[in-house]
């Protein structure tokens, strides 16, 4: 198994404890998270996985994960 070549742009993800404060769409140097429905959204594509929006955010909803299917790939 590989990972895709731009796997580490999809190891971040918004959890239910967002509430849409928007200080992880101010500190993203890429831009790569957005305000949609009252809630963060990362998207993937520009995203440097520099994690300011993880040490930035104060309710902890943006975390560090494995999808589904990479642990193989990774050897977990």
């Amino acid at each position: 198994n590989q990972l895709p070549p731009d796997a580490w742009q999809h190891l971040l993800r918004v959890t239910e404890d967002c509430v849409g404060c928007g200080i992880c769409q101010r500190v993203c140097p890429s831009g790569s998270i957005r305000g949609e429905n009252g809630r963060a959204v990362h998207t993937p594509g520009r995203c440097q996985t520099c994690l300011a929006c993880i040490h930035a955010c104060p309710r902890r909803a943006i975390q560090l994960t494995v999808p589904d299917g990479w642990a193989a790939a990774l050897a977990l």
